[in-house]
């Protein structure tokens, strides 16, 4: 069962621009130029990572672009966005062990683009120490 890195917030946070400038930050191709969301995976430290930034509904976290469960086949680690409170969240709370959920709040509401940056740059840490252990 891969490690799941959750990044909450509410509409227009920021956590689909956190999922895509952490995307870059691991060497991922260059993303289309537009803020829309993404289904992709990178190999990073001999580890799989898989990126799912559409999170507004258990429906897209399911399905859309074949949704968590297709990276669940091949992911060591997997990097989804959720709304703060609600269906997303009690999505990953019922799917996860506690162990291996991590959760990365709203930390970029002042200064958006450089807050995006330094959140991106927070998770990036935390991979890096998953993939070691």
């Amino acid at each position: 069962m891969p490690r799941y890195i959750v990044v909450t917030g509410g509409s227009d946070a920021g956590k689909t621009s956190t999922i895509r400038t952490l995307w870059s930050l691991l060497g991922g191709n260059k993303l289309p130029d537009t803020p829309s969301d993404f289904h992709a995976m990178l190999v990073y430290e001999e580890k799989n990572i898989g990126f799912h930034s559409w999170g507004d509904t258990e429906y897209y976290l399911n399905e859309h672009a074949g949704g968590i469960p297709d990276l669940e086949k091949n992911c060591d680690i997997i990097i989804s966005a959720a709304k703060s409170r609600g269906q997303t969240q009690e999505y990953f709370n019922e799917r996860c062990k506690i162990s291996k959920l991590y959760w990365v709040g709203k930390v970029w509401q002042s200064e958006k683009n450089k807050s995006l940056k330094q959140a991106a740059a927070h998770v990036k840490i935390l991979i890096n120490a998953l993939v070691r252990e």
